[in-house]
């Protein structure tokens, strides 16, 4: 099954890409039709982890995960097509084994087939990166203009004059916990209280 997906994988990646580059032209062409040709659009992103992040706490000095996608979806039609994704990989079975042979080697940099793109030792959750990919794959189809995020994301700081959101879970989620933390006055509600 492996060696399938291996034959596989690039026109997969390939197609993919294509698809999503006809995506990209399809927005921009329903913004001319509403009147606001060249004007920037509005996306959400977000990233997911084979493993969760906070799963090795305590366990390991790296960060748990080793691969990662990170995609951003259009948010101006009700499709919500996503436009653009970013993967992340630090495994490489060359790397592995090369390195039981005891020879030194770093990822992505060594000879021979590499399919990390990741060092080891990069940040597997490192979402600038990420959003920094993908605006340089769509820069001359759309341009962004208002991007959502979860709270801890930092994907808004790759962009120029981009108004970062807070997604309403997240955000909802995070208002709960304050208020649940602050403290009761007697003096708002008089009266007994058990």
């Amino acid at each position: 099954m492996q060696k399938q997906a291996n034959k596989v994988g690039a026109a997969i990646t390939k197609l993919n890409k294509a698809d999503m580059q006809k995506r990209r032209e399809n927005l921009r062409r329903i913004q001319d039709l509403r009147g606001c040709e060249g004007q920037p659009i509005a996306v959400e992103g977000d990233g997911r982890y084979n493993n969760s992040l906070f799963s090795g706490g305590n366990k390991t000095l790296y960060q748990p995960a080793t691969q990662t996608v990170y995609t951003v979806a259009e948010n101006v039609t009700s499709k919500k097509d996503i436009i653009g994704v970013y993967t992340g990989n630090k495994l490489c079975h060359t790397a592995h084994l090369l390195k039981s042979r005891g020879e030194d080697v770093s990822c992505p940099e060594h000879s021979g087939i590499c399919t990390a793109n990741l060092r080891e030792d990069d940040s597997i959750g490192d979402e600038k990166r990420a959003m920094q990919q993908i605006l340089e794959e769509i820069s001359g189809e759309v341009t962004v203009g208002a991007l959502t995020t979860d709270g801890d994301s930092r994907a808004h700081s790759a962009c120029d004059d981009v108004e970062s959101l807070r997604d309403t879970r997240h955000y909802s989620k995070a208002l709960k916990k304050q208020i649940e933390k602050a403290p009761f006055s007697g003096q708002v509600f008089p009266g007994k209280t058990k």
